[in-house]
């Protein structure tokens, strides 16, 4: 399982693979959604839901779907459910 930080790699890698597997770091109750890369390129997302019932995690397949140009049903969480640390599985 190849890791992947970079989100212009990581764009690269979906078009040409049939699955992508990477790691985010996320945050919940934040001021707004959204997908941002740091200078050490890890990624992060953002979102305004709670963590509560797991609706954090839904609005994090939304915001990935939405910026990687995917389905949400491509996008899975399958690591870290509970944990800040999430492992994402990007399938075509």
């Amino acid at each position: 399982m190849k890791k992947i930080k970079k989100i212009a790699v990581l764009q690269e890698e979906i078009a040409n693979n049939k699955e992508v597997f990477f790691t985010i770091k996320a945050f919940a109750n934040a001021g707004e959604n959204s997908v941002k890369e740091t200078p050490n390129g890890e990624i992060q997302v953002q979102v305004t839901s709670s963590a509560t019932d797991g609706k954090a995690n839904v609005a994090i397949v939304k915001i990935l779907a939405s910026t990687l140009g995917l389905r949400r049903y491509q996008v899975e969480i399958i690591k870290g459910l509970t944990s800040r640390l999430k492992t994402i599985k990007i399938s075509r």
